[in-house]
């Protein structure tokens, strides 16, 4: 990889060293990873302790901590979302298009690609 690569930005140049990508992505990668984390270690924590409790969790409880779980799917679109540029703008996009009920294909086209 360079040491530096330059993006062209809407109005200009702007500079961004590769220590500099390989941070974000490091701290978007840990922010996705503590959100899989949090959703699901109840699960996990429940499964593993429910034999040592005679099976009395109810299951109701195990039914809402792999939901929970699931949530993690819906998280992960939101934090790519808001950490990355090219899908700000994608989701900029589509919310404009869909409520403002625009069908135009080419303002999907992303510059930077």
């Amino acid at each position: 990889m360079s040491e530096r690569v330059t993006v062209v930005a809407a109005g200009g140049l702007k500079a961004q060293s590769s220590a500099q990508r390989e941070g974000k992505a490091a701290k978007t990668l840990a922010i996705v990873m503590g959100v899989f984390y949090l959703c699901w270690l109840p699960f996990f924590t429940a499964t593993a302790v429910d034999p040592f409790i005679n099976f009395s969790t109810p299951g109701d409880v195990f039914d809402a901590l792999v939901w929970f779980g699931y949530f993690n799917s819906t998280c992960n679109p939101l934090i790519y979302g808001f950490f990355y540029p090219r899908f700000q703008k994608a989701f900029k996009i589509l919310i404009y298009n869909h409520l403002c009920g625009f069908s135009d294909s080419n303002t999907l086209i992303l510059e930077g690609m």
